[in-house]
């Protein structure tokens, strides 16, 4: 599904807190492109929520090499990939995901202050975080010693 997002539009997606522990990400891409005009230029920023979190801390700010475009008649495409250039996760122990699309700067469109995308695409890639059952057991045991000490304290 196509669409256009101008300055400021947000999209938030919920995924869940997948087998408790939330999902690690390991890439996102996008897409854009349009017949005409600068809407296949993309610049936003992806913010991230931890698990059980009530707020969004930003992650990354996202930006094509940006190209002037000279009319409203100059079409083209552009594809991004966002991920850790060290092999890590881009997120990791999150429930939700938030693209906030920011202004095309003036010198990069014919038609300033437009600074709307035209989307094709944004694929998050990732997986739910499954925890360790070495890291589940010593949880579990440093749960049922902390149960051990409160029913010794109320005795």
């Amino acid at each position: 599904m196509a669409f256009a997002a101008n300055s400021g539009s947000t999209a938030t997606y919920i995924l869940g807190p997948g087998a408790g522990w939330g999902y690690a990400i390991n890439s996102i891409v996008s897409l854009a492109s349009w017949r005409d005009s600068a809407l296949y230029q993309q610049t936003y920023q992806i913010w991230t929520r931890a698990v059980g979190g009530a707020t969004f801390d930003l992650a990354y700010p996202v930006g094509n090499d940006l190209n002037p475009v000279a009319d409203l008649n100059s079409g083209g495409s552009s594809k991004i990939t966002v991920s850790d250039s060290n092999g890590g996760f881009v997120a990791y122990g999150i429930d939700a995901i938030r693209f906030v699309i920011l202004d095309i700067p003036a010198g990069f469109e014919p038609n300033p202050g437009g600074g709307s995308t035209a989307f094709r695409e944004i694929d998050v890639f990732g997986s739910a975080v499954i925890p360790e059952p070495g890291s589940t057991l010593m949880f579990l045991g440093a749960t049922l010693a902390a149960l051990g000490l409160r029913r010794r304290a109320l005795s």
